[in-house]
């Protein structure tokens, strides 16, 4: 089976005066390299709401099982679950925000953040145009970067617009990006509902944004 790295790099974690004047800029601190807490999930927790937020801790090693279907041991499970420590919560209605951001352009139907869906339990028919220009984008958490060894989709309910040309984009910065994989009349997907992981090349570098 194959393995995805995790490396938390904790902003201030250093001890000096620049990594901590940093750190108060972005409004993150980290407990122990475990927790992020944001600015605004100190001022949920001011008034009595949830503010924590896991993190895999620095160099953890996730471990693929081989199968196709969303088994709950991906990076984006662990997250919209705090660590696999509580229900499942979509990203865009977590308290306080800021854990994953997602993006997307010419979105069409649902929200962008429904392409981040890893429930295994939780269906969503969310898509954009189909254009070349449409794309959707995920920001992991600050200072969070994955060397990932695979990735997965899964379908929509629609049998007849299924996905079968596109790229996997990958980046440290959010502003230049690397050509992780590309897809060109790729039939994997098939059915509704259906899932696929892919293999990426093991030279891939660790990045905090995938597009």
């Amino acid at each position: 089976s194959s393995l995805t790295r995790f490396f938390a790099r904790a902003a201030g974690s250093s001890g000096s005066a620049a990594a901590d004047e940093e750190a108060a800029a972005v409004g993150v601190c980290y407990n122990g390299g475990l927790h992020i807490r944001t600015v605004e999930a100190r001022q949920l927790e001011e008034r009595g709401g949830t503010s924590r937020r896991v993190l895999p801790l620095p160099e953890t090693v996730f471990e693929w099982g081989g199968r196709h279907g969303l088994d709950g041991q991906g990076l984006l499970y662990f997250l919209a679950t705090a660590g696999r420590t509580g229900p499942w919560a979509s990203f865009a209605d977590i308290e306080g925000g800021g854990l994953v951001r997602v993006s997307g352009c010419r979105w069409q139907r649902g929200r962008a953040y429904d392409a981040a869906c890893s429930s295994p339990h939780i269906r969503v028919d969310s898509w954009s145009e189909g254009v070349h220009s449409a794309w959707f984008s995920i920001e992991l958490p600050e200072g969070l970067f994955i060397e990932a060894s695979h990735y997965t989709l899964r379908h929509g309910s629609s049998g007849g617009a299924q996905l079968r040309s596109w790229q996997l984009l990958v980046s440290e910065d959010g502003i230049s990006y690397d050509l992780a994989r590309s897809h060109a009349a790729d039939p994997s997907l098939v059915g509704a509902y259906c899932t696929r992981t892919w293999e990426l090349p093991p030279v891939l570098r660790a990045a905090r944004f995938f597009k």
